[in-house]
């Protein structure tokens, strides 16, 4: 990487000390309620094995940058190199079952809260990059338009890939 390129994160941006101040809060809950094995150990462990493991996906210049983090420590960091690509694809997989959720709010209720909380599950949207073999790689899915559209533009205005 060239000094001085800036480092863009892709959005929704993981809040790494928010999402320990959940921990935290929703431990101390539990445990004032109820003092058990499980509410000791347990609580502590979901709540940070749910908040704490999220991938931080960054674009410097002519590179993307991977972080996955597990229980909040940093576990992997991959970086590609967008110089073997020709372009950017999208796709968008329509959600199972729209109806209903639509109805119940839980796909609105999705699309709000799962790219932040817990952005692992991925989404129905996709962006990848394609390169001159011919091979597609998946830079980003999420749930959230806002966040898929955000996202086609920083990779755009990022690495000059014309969008195919």
């Amino acid at each position: 990487m060239a000094a001085g390129e800036e480092r863009v994160p892709l959005v929704p941006v993981q809040r790494l000390r928010i999402r320990m101040i959940i921990v935290v809060v929703l431990t101390s809950l539990a445990i004032a309620s109820e003092r058990t094995f499980t509410t000791l150990v347990g609580v502590p462990l979901v709540a940070a094995g749910l908040l704490g493991t999220y991938p931080e996906i960054y674009v410097q210049g002519k590179q993307l940058e991977r972080r996955l983090r597990v229980l909040f420590f940093e576990v992997r960091v991959t970086r590609f190199s967008f110089e073997p690509c020709t372009q950017i694809e999208t796709d968008v997989e329509p959600p199972l079952g729209i109806g209903w959720a639509a109805v119940l709010g839980i796909y609105w209720l999705s699309c709000l809260v799962l790219d932040r909380v817990v952005p692992w599950l991925g989404g129905v949207y996709r962006i990848w990059v394609r390169t001159y073999r011919g091979q597609r790689i998946q830079v980003w899915q999420g749930n959230g338009e806002a966040n898929f559209r955000a996202n086609l533009d920083i990779l755009r205005n990022e690495t000059g890939l014309p969008l195919g």
